[in-house]
């Protein structure tokens, strides 16, 4: 004969976790992949809020503009953007990102 459980038969939850989202937290500039590279690298970069003036760029050591990879107004998210540097001299570059009046900067090391 099988039997009603009670309520005491159950155990309880102990732990709730939250899912997870894809809510950007904050503004961040994050490393490039690979570094170094040769003749590509990836740049990411996190946007927790919308971006009237975004523009990510690239700098050589004397400060020189080489590159404009993007310049333009960018939803909140996540961004990657694939940087071919073939044609260019082996060295170290700046990665620069600024949207509103915000701004990162970060190294990428290319070597041939």
């Amino acid at each position: 004969q099988i039997s009603p459980r009670s309520q005491d038969d159950f155990t309880p939850y102990t732990a709730v976790h939250e899912a997870e989202t894809n809510v950007v937290q904050e503004f961040q500039l994050l490393p490039t992949y690979p570094n170094p590279f040769n003749p590509s690298t990836t740049l990411s970069f996190l946007l927790p809020v919308g971006a009237e003036n975004l523009r990510l760029s690239i700098y050589d050591v004397t400060g020189r503009l080489i590159n404009v990879l993007r310049d333009a107004p960018a939803n909140p998210g996540n961004y990657s953007i694939n940087w071919n540097a073939a044609g260019l001299a082996s060295g170290t570059y700046f990665v620069r990102l600024e949207a509103d009046n915000v701004v990162a900067t970060r190294t990428a090391v290319l070597i041939k």
